[in-house]
């Protein structure tokens, strides 16, 4: 099925530790898969079999129970490695490994994961005694906070309590070590490692003692994705992948676009190795940048466009898609932040040609706008009074009507006394709302003195404080 289910988290446990991965084991194995599941407590229910892919889980099989008391996934297929859920009627659901193919699982609907009997699947056993450990550790700990709130001021009981608490984080730490250490070949071992952020060395003090922050940030930057294997498709069925490599890209990286554009560029170098994982990182680019409204961020999706979709590495776009990402791509590209704006000459009320290149004020606010638009009609004082805060050395406005009647353009003028440079297209001598990506008025571009964009497609609340910042 191509329905789409949402991601799960396991109660009292972190979403990245339920993924898994296709492992094929050394031993003998049955053709196709046969997974048993009992499950005390449901029966005459059908119940679905779902697997992650991404951030996403999919349904991917239904089953009734039989006469024995058991659900039985089976095919003549192998089924992709990866974390898969059993969803029983309610809402409620486990979460556990396709590794082996072979193997049955038992358990009851009181605690799905610490009555879990396991046959067959060694990942599986690795994977429910970690959980098991987890849960016990944060029942502990719970215990041991609500003691430590009794305590008051008593700074020993407390010192001795967090290292107690200490003790119960390093052990759980220590087992998923052993397990990354102990299980080579294991899925569950490439998982937990993909977990691992770098361990970043002690630098240097600098010169006045403080800590060296910045080489602490570049080295944590630099070896972020040091433990995630991303050629390997296994871990695209797991929520790990995504959520590691979107966290590099959104919280790890500077969020400027040439920054985003080079950790983009560093993702899908080593994600090449395995043509899922490389498209499905395009795929989800691609469409993140093309849609943010983040001033600025159009630059990626251009980077990934010109990079990626226009070239020989992508091939499961059509040519009508690539038609329409290059026609995207080729209007978005001079209009990026940094560009020079390419230069308009529009005739103004009377007649008369009007360059923008002629200005020679310290900023100028191109505006696109249309008197038959109510949003511009509210925007456009607002911007009257900007433009009146400022001198026309430090500020001027190329003001271009885009609308079917000179008279209303001018007549709207003439009323709200707008002195600043007022332009039409009305000779209809260069389509601009293709050229400057108009799908709905107003427009704002703001330039400096070079003509150069320096923000764009911003609210003119946005514009007041951009200026009142800069002038």
């Amino acid at each position: 099925m191509s329905l789409v289910f949402r991601p799960f988290t396991f109660i009292g446990l972190s979403l990245v530790i339920l993924s898994s991965l296709f492992y094929t084991s050394c031993k003998t194995q049955l053709p196709g898969h046969n997974i048993k599941v009992k499950i005390t407590g449901v029966t005459d229910s059908v119940c679905y079999l779902a697997n992650y892919y991404g951030e996403k889980q999919y349904y991917k099989d239904t089953a009734n129970f039989n006469q024995d008391g058991y659900l039985v996934f089976k095919g003549s297929d192998t089924l992709p490695g990866g974390v898969y859920s059993i969803i029983i009627p309610g809402g409620k659901y486990f979460e556990f490994i396709i590794n082996e193919q072979h193997f049955t699982l038992e358990t009851d609907t009181s605690n799905f994961v610490k009555n879990m009997k396991i046959d067959g699947s060694k990942e599986n056993e690795l994977f429910f005694n970690y959980l098991n450990l987890v849960g016990e550790s944060q029942i502990k700990s719970k215990e041991i906070n609500e003691k430590k709130e009794e305590l008051g001021t008593d700074k020993d009981s407390i010192a001795i309590y967090d290292e107690i608490l200490s003790n119960l984080r390093t052990n759980v730490d220590k087992v998923r070590e052993d397990i990354i250490n102990n299980n080579e070949g294991f899925f569950i071992s490439a998982m937990f490692k993909a977990m691992n952020d770098p361990v970043i060395p002690e630098f240097p003090a600098l010169p006045n003692g403080d800590r060296d922050s910045i080489s602490t940030y570049q080295y944590y930057k630099t070896h972020f994705l040091d433990n995630i294997d991303l050629g390997d498709v296994r871990l695209l069925r797991s929520p790990i992948l995504h959520k590691k490599v979107m966290r590099y890209i959104e919280k790890v990286v500077p969020q400027d676009p040439d920054s985003i554009s080079v950790a983009i560029d560093i993702v899908l170098s080593k994600a090449i190795v395995d043509p899922d994982v490389f498209k499905y990182f395009v795929v989800k680019f691609g469409t993140k940048y093309e849609k943010s409204k983040a001033m600025g961020m159009d630059a990626v999706f251009v980077h990934m466009a010109f990079n990626y979709y226009l070239t020989d590495k992508v091939t499961w776009v059509d040519s009508t898609q690539l038609a329409t990402i290059k026609e995207r791509a080729t209007i978005l590209k001079p209009l990026l932040l940094g560009k020079k704006i390419n230069n308009l000459v529009l005739a103004d009320a009377s007649g008369n040609d009007v360059s923008l290149y002629d200005i020679k004020s310290k900023y100028t606010v191109l505006w696109f706008w249309d008197p038959d638009c109510g949003h511009c009609k509210k925007a456009t004082p607002k911007l009257k009074e900007i433009y009146e805060k400022y001198s026309r050395e430090d500020l001027e406005v190329y003001a271009v009507g885009i609308m079917p009647e000179i008279e209303d353009w001018n007549d709207f003028i003439q009323e709200n006394e707008l002195n600043w440079i007022n332009v039409n297209d009305v000779k209809r001598t260069v389509d601009l709302r293709k050229k400057f990506d108009i799908y709905s008025t107003p427009v704002v571009f703001v330039l400096d003195d070079h003509m150069k964009i320096v923000a764009k497609r911003i609210t003119i609340e946005s514009l007041g404080e951009i200026m009142n910042q800069i002038l």
